[in-house]
């Protein structure tokens, strides 16, 4: 009974992730629109608590008894004749809370229909709405809980579809492992090695295509280094030079940094470069080409400066970039970077 109750509560709390398309792990992404101009110039707030109804539509939690009862209506005449309105209203429910009733509607204006060849066969209309419904209650003095679904109806030309969609959330465990639910179980990610396939991939897709986009530092970085390691720093400027890596030889015992590939600007250069020569040295079975090994070294160093508290969206957005990966549950060297739990093997669990 007991263990019952635990996959209940994941299933009502935590909402299920199932895989929807080949290229990602999301769509409708309308969703992510704000129409409050408010909420906009805020830049989505977290965390403010007052009067304000399209608060609590962004963040259930954030509703409370100040909204009772209160209208918004919001348009937005945006860019290339695409409309948005929404209204929203909210009502106190006795012994639950608060709710919110909301309502979108996004048109995305005219568009020329035309054939393989370009030829126009007329125009089509595309256009999706939204419905939200919301609740938040104070649970304790400093704590509030929320939650809300929303249903999306999308018309794209002649494609439709409809969706339910709630709040993806996940449990961190020492800022390496998440956890969230899918459709039959549990799902248990490894961020680092997750960081680290996804940096691999692209600077392998990077190197390939001489598309490596690099950042400057401000100061360059001095590493020291034994002569045996600046000789093969030396050896290898050019490869690391297409990796995105801009590096030289500075006196007879250093070599010096100076850029990065963009978004690795924070990783350690020390331990940056003794990753990269260490994995060129010895890793001579998961790689068929040399620059692999130093693709892998900077994707190491990369992933250990990801090792903190990630929002919900940036593990979103993780997510999404490993599930486009042609093997997002094995890293280059056969280790996995998530595990599934199913219903079964929880039950054991509590027996």
């Amino acid at each position: 009974m007991f263990a019952k109750k635990i996959i209940f509560f994941f299933i009502i709390f935590f909402p299920i992730l199932t895989i929807g398309q080949t290229a990602g792990l999301s769509t409708y992404h309308a969703l992510q629109f704000s129409e409050s101009p408010r909420s906009i110039v805020l830049n989505n707030p977290m965390g403010i608590i007052d009067d304000d109804v399209n608060l609590g539509v962004y963040n259930p939690s954030l509703l409370n008894n100040k909204m009772h009862r209160s209208l918004s209506l919001n348009y937005v005449n945006f860019f290339s004749n695409i409309n948005i309105a929404s209204a929203s209203f909210s009502f106190p429910i006795k012994n639950f809370g608060t709710a919110v009733l909301s309502t979108k509607s996004f048109n995305y204006g005219k568009f020329i229909r035309t054939d393989f060849s370009g030829q126009e066969l007329g125009y089509f209309n595309a256009n999706e709405q939204v419905l939200i419904f919301g609740i938040g209650k104070k649970v304790f003095s400093k704590f509030n809980f929320g939650t809300s679904i929303k249903l999306f109806v999308s018309n794209l030309e002649n494609f439709s579809s409809f969706g339910s969609v709630s709040p993806r959330h996940f449990i961190s465990y020492k800022n390496r492992y998440v956890v969230t639910t899918q459709e039959k179980g549990l799902l248990l990610i490894d961020l680092f090695r997750a960081h680290q396939q996804i940096k691999f991939e692209e600077l392998k897709a990077n190197y390939s295509n001489v598309n490596i986009i690099t950042q400057k530092l401000l100061h360059p970085l001095e590493v020291d280094l034994s002569s045996g390691d600046i000789q093969l720093c030396v050896e290898l400027k050019e490869e690391f030079l297409k990796l995105g890596v801009e590096i030289d030889q500075f006196g007879k015992d250093s070599v010096v940094i100076h850029s990065f590939p963009t978004t690795s600007t924070s990783i350690d250069a020390r331990a940056f470069i003794e990753s990269c020569l260490e994995s060129f040295k010895h890793e001579n079975t998961h790689f068929e080409h040399p620059y692999e090994k130093i693709a892998w070294g900077i994707a190491e160093s990369y992933a250990y400066s990801r090792l903190n508290k990630l929002k919900n969206e940036e593990i979103n957005h993780l997510m999404e970039s490993l599930f486009s990966l042609a093997s997002p549950k094995f890293n280059v060297k056969g280790l996995p970077i998530l595990s599934e739990i199913d219903e079964n093997e929880i039950s054991k669990i509590f027996k």
